[in-house]
């Protein structure tokens, strides 16, 4: 097993590393048209989906909004050119404009539809195509919100693989939780001096949740989880033990 996934992790690095281009060999054909270049402030980034997990390719940038250029983009999905390649999306087809706004502190996503209804990988082509756009920086914190459940926001941000994971912003009570229930999102109360413990060993204890699932084309992130989760499932019970510790403050 730790040579499998060693091996995927190389795949993973390979594919989503930092200052990573499109032009590059895909796995699954040969080179998409267009390439990330020196002016990337010229250009979006946009995620899409290739067996390995994510892929980012280009997309030209005109003035105006760009994070919802971005977004609208990624709705619009590959190109037939880069379907031939390999190249695919997660994201179903909404009957809703995506709203997306850039805040001094990250971005904001409105979604048309529920979080709990799209696979870990679709909320990944979401989050990282946000953090991408020139000027928002990869590693803010991306707010997500659903339609019909109030103004709480799952945070959530893009690591350096290509994937989306609960953000570990301090102070933010929309920590995950280590109680071993297969959600990360919306918690009450603050967390304690424990609560980095907490994320750490909720974060492999998680495995259901919509950002931790593995559903066969999820992160590897959510696969490894899986795989800890069947050993046993030690971590979620520990993340409950040091959860309850994070919430009363209580080293």
């Amino acid at each position: 097993m730790i040579a499998v996934v060693n091996t995927a992790l190389v795949a993973v690095a390979v594919s989503a590393g930092c200052g990573i281009s499109d032009t590059e060999a895909l796995p699954a054909g040969q080179p998409v048209r267009g390439g990330l270049t020196a002016d990337s402030g010229s250009l979006l980034r946009v995620y899409f989906v290739t067996p390995q997990g994510t892929w980012p390719v280009s997309r030209p940038a005109a003035a105006g909004d760009r994070l919802q250029q971005a977004m609208d983009a990624l709705l619009s999905g590959p190109t037939a050119e880069e379907r031939a390649r390999g190249l695919g999306t997660k994201l179903p087809t909404a009957d809703r404009k995506l709203r997306a706004t850039a805040r001094r502190d990250g971005v904001e996503l409105h979604l048309p539809w529920l979080v709990r209804d799209l696979p870990h990988v679709a909320v990944s082509q979401l989050v990282c195509t946000a953090a991408a756009v020139p000027g928002v920086g990869e590693d803010a914190v991306v707010r997500v919100f659903e339609p019909g459940m109030g103004n709480t926001p799952w945070l959530v941000e893009c690591d350096g693989n290509g994937s989306a994971i609960p953000s570990a912003q301090k102070g933010s009570t929309n920590r995950p939780t280590g109680e071993g229930s297969g959600s990360v999102g919306p918690a009450d109360g603050p967390a304690g001096p424990a609560g980095q413990a907490d994320r750490a060993v909720g974060s492999a204890g998680r495995i259901a949740g919509p950002f931790g699932q593995a559903d066969g084309s999820g992160s590897l992130a959510g696969k490894v989880a899986n795989s800890v989760s069947r050993a046993g499932g030690m971590a979620g019970s520990v993340g409950r033990v040091v959860g309850s510790l994070g919430r009363g403050g209580v080293l």
